[in-house]
């Protein structure tokens, strides 16, 4: 029998004895997907590590708190109740202390008396929903707001510095704050609680709609405010100032300007008397 192993065929001579000695081709770089070239400069469109963005969102809060320590320090466990009444309730927080600082300039009294009718109405409805959560859940849960309220400050600073969740910080800067923001918290506190332990119809009469309906008399509330305090700024709002009232109010200042505009367009195609 033939020995194979001794006589290969040509292409396995070929296969075995031919080397390349060809020098390997070199890899391509990397791509640089984080820089765009300008001329002969490049700018770096790198995100910040997450751990810089924690903690510059820690020294954030720390310094509100430092600046207002009277301030609330909470987390909450529901983001949706935080979105839905959080911003309503800190516009009309500073809308109030606007309002203040402007009676008696381009605010009278008889302004004021009218707009503390509205924040009695606001704060009934939202100490009738604490009593309400209170009542509810009282078997349940235990809360009590006070420990918040009363929070020693080294203790609040300690919480922001640990916190593995948003922490957020709740600035007084009127008296209708502090009701409010018990309010919210509470809300929080006993909202999946009341949820999972009556039934449906219950939760929606005795808490849901209180909720919507708060919710909606804050928004009316809220446009009260900025209709007072454009009229005392005389439609001038850059002397307001919190961001977030003066960015409404500039909205609201759009809002009148477009209304003017469409009465006088009617007014102009409106036929004269004579013609």
């Amino acid at each position: 029998m033939e020995d194979v192993t001794k006589d290969p065929s040509p292409l396995a001579v070929k296969e075995t004895h031919k080397k390349d000695e060809r020098a390997p081709a070199p890899k391509p770089e990397p791509k640089d997907y984080g820089r765009k070239q300008r001329g002969n400069e490049y700018t770096e469109n790198r995100q910040k590590e997450p751990d810089l963005f924690i903690q510059e969102r820690v020294q954030q809060r720390l310094s509100l708190l430092e600046q207002n320590p009277n301030s609330l320090v909470y987390s909450f466990n529901h983001p949706q109740i935080k979105e839905r009444l959080l911003q309503l309730v800190r516009l009309l927080d500073a809308a109030d202390a606007t309002i203040r600082e402007e009676w008696g300039y381009g605010i009278t009294m008889e302004e004021i008396l009218e707009w503390d009718k509205v924040l009695n109405q606001v704060k009934n409805m939202a100490e009738k929903i604490t009593s309400t959560a209170l009542r509810l859940g009282e078997d349940i849960l235990m809360f009590d707001f006070s420990e918040i309220k009363h929070q020693r400050m080294r203790d609040k600073i300690a919480f922001v510095e640990t916190s593995d969740v948003p922490v957020e910080i709740l600035i007084n800067n009127s008296n209708i704050a502090l009701p409010l923001f018990e309010m919210i918290i509470t809300i929080d506190k006993y909202d999946s609680v009341i949820r999972r332990h009556f039934n449906t119809k219950m939760v929606k009469e005795q808490w849901i709609d209180q909720i919507n309906g708060f919710i909606d008399l804050l928004k009316k509330s809220n446009k009260t405010a900025y209709a007072l305090i454009y009229k005392a700024k005389g439609g001038v709002i850059k002397s307001i100032r919190f961001v977030n009232l003066k960015k409404e109010i500039h909205s609201y200042r759009e809002a009148v300007q477009r209304e003017e505009a469409i009465k006088n367009n009617d007014s102009r195609k409106k036929p004269k008397p004579n013609e």
